[in-house]
């Protein structure tokens, strides 16, 4: 099914939330994903962070990522290994450059060039099913108890 980049965005944003994610970094997450969407499938990129929104110990390289996009211009050094997705999160930035360390490879950012205007894109329902269920966390149950607790219009809807 094609999609705007606004609804996948707020799709990500909502799923990162329903995963545990502080409001800020979920946003980031989701402004940070053109650059996924720029170069690349993007039912991959979500299958991908799917799958890292499910596993807490793989949510820090989402966040190195983005502590990566705002760095800004400034070269930053990674040294564990980042999926290809995480790395077209860092992308956006600039230039991966891929670097052989003791510990193994580093990856650093330069050359931030500007981003192509992005397109809506297809994506899967098999990858949105799982964003939608993460999403699906950040709802008030529709019950009569959080309805007479303040969810919704409650018994009178005079806005």
């Amino acid at each position: 099914m094609m999609r705007s980049l606004n609804e996948i965005s707020c799709l990500v944003a909502k799923a990162a939330r329903g995963a545990g994610l502080a409001v800020g970094v979920a946003e980031d997450l989701a402004e940070a994903l053109p650059g996924c969407c720029a170069d690349q499938e993007v039912s991959e990129a979500l299958a991908v962070l799917a799958d890292h929104l499910a596993g807490p110990d793989r949510l820090a390289s989402v966040i190195a990522a983005l502590d990566v996009v705002e760095a800004g211009g400034e070269p930053v050094v990674l040294e564990f290994p980042l999926d290809p997705v995480i790395a077209a999160l860092i992308r956006q930035r600039g230039t991966i450059v891929w670097r052989a360390v003791p510990s193994g490879l580093s990856l650093a950012v330069e050359d931030c060039p500007p981003l192509p205007r992005p397109k809506p894109q297809n994506v899967l329902a098999e990858v949105w099913g799982p964003l939608e269920r993460f999403a699906a966390q950040t709802y008030v149950p529709a019950t009569e108890a959080s309805r007479i607790a303040g969810a919704g219009a409650g018994l009178s809807d005079n806005d």
